[in-house]
């Protein structure tokens, strides 16, 4: 019964738990992308080439990383969007 064992599982819930934590994830990304883009547009409005070079450096490589991890999530449902 699953009602007898309070710490047992569904695969539903297992599956509903992958799916918030997979979120999460790009959650974090999303958010450190926005931070990114917050602090280049500090930089600009002082003229700091050098930390804003740096900076957009940084965002290029943050969408590669949300590029790569949507990839591998469309790769492990098939193909499916």
């Amino acid at each position: 019964m699953r009602g007898s064992n309070p710490l047992a599982r569904s695969k539903e819930d297992v599956k509903i738990t992958s799916q918030n934590y997979k979120y999460s994830i790009m959650q974090k990304l999303i958010k450190e992308l926005q931070d990114l883009y917050s602090w280049n547009q500090f930089y600009q409005a002082r003229t700091l080439r050098k930390e804003m070079k740096k900076c957009q450096f940084q965002i290029k490589g943050k969408k590669q990383e949300i590029n790569e991890f949507k990839m591998a999530q469309k790769a492990r449902r098939g193909g499916k969007k």
